[in-house]
């Protein structure tokens, strides 16, 4: 799962730092959940949130959570410029190192 994220001016560090409390807080602990990745711009634009679940349907659980609410409520009421999007894709390949 991937969410794009517009930040409103002078609030990206914050922004940064809630995304790591909120899914330490609301987010580790739930089934399925493997790995949360949050990559800043180099230039003005949207922050990229990458969820990794073991499935669609473990993502799917989490979010009809107490946990997904609350995590969401707080910071889409603070700091979001222009509303978040989700894009969801399918693995089609792996490729590494030898």
């Amino acid at each position: 799962m991937s969410n794009h994220v517009s930040i409103k001016d002078a609030s990206e560090g914050r922004y940064e730092k809630d995304v790591q409390e909120h899914a330490k807080q609301y987010l580790v602990n739930h089934a399925g959940f493997r790995r949360l990745e949050l990559l800043s711009p180099n230039t003005d634009g949207d922050y990229l949130l990458l969820a990794y679940w073991e499935s669609k349907n473990a993502f799917e659980r989490w979010t009809d959570t107490d946990d997904f609410e609350a995590a969401h409520d707080e910071l889409l009421s603070r700091m979001f410029l222009d509303p978040a999007y989700v894009e969801q894709y399918k693995l089609v390949t792996t490729v590494e190192s030898l």
